[in-house]
């Protein structure tokens, strides 16, 4: 539970979340609920943890969207449009990262950052949008150059074709 909310997933390049939540802690707070029926007494960390089964589930799966929206936004780039949007991206990965440093499971913020960095993916999503018509210029313009500029070759080192002396 003293474990951050997020964890990685992939490499410093690729920048993968996944949700950071042991699915073994479901199956204790399943049997502590059963053993607290029982009449079994039951430490009170546990039946702390146990009370805020909804809550759990709730964050978690808020944070599941939050992830899936985070990948829908980031995973369709193209290498180049990685490339171009660098800025934006790692101002996006930034909030992000906060999942891996700065909340745990007994955080009272998570709800607060869940809507943080929902909002970030919502401004970067606004900027593809904005941003891919110019993407797409400099990705054509760069590709009909590639095709259609002949390649100048050097006869001579240093000195140009049209050049005499």
């Amino acid at each position: 539970m003293k474990q951050p909310i997020l964890c990685n997933a992939g490499s410093d390049k690729d920048c993968k979340y996944k949700v950071n939540f042991n699915p073994n802690l479901r199956v204790i707070i399943r049997e502590a609920k059963f053993l607290d029926r029982i009449g079994m007494v039951i430490p009170p960390t546990i039946v702390n943890i146990a009370l805020q089964d909804k809550e759990y589930m709730m964050q978690i799966d808020g944070l599941n969207k939050l992830l899936r929206s985070y990948n829908s936004a980031i995973g369709e780039l193209r290498a180049v449009e990685k490339k171009l949007l660098f800025k934006d991206i790692n101002k996006l990965n930034v909030k992000m990262n906060k999942g891996l440093e700065n909340h745990n499971w007994f955080s009272l913020s998570i709800s607060e950052y869940i809507e943080e960095c929902n909002k970030e993916i919502e401004k970067f999503k606004d900027t593809l949008v904005f941003d891919e018509i110019a993407i797409s210029f400099v990705i054509r313009s760069y590709s009909i150059r590639q095709k259609h500029c002949p390649k100048v070759t050097r006869r001579h080192p240093g000195r140009w074709p049209h050049q005499q002396y």
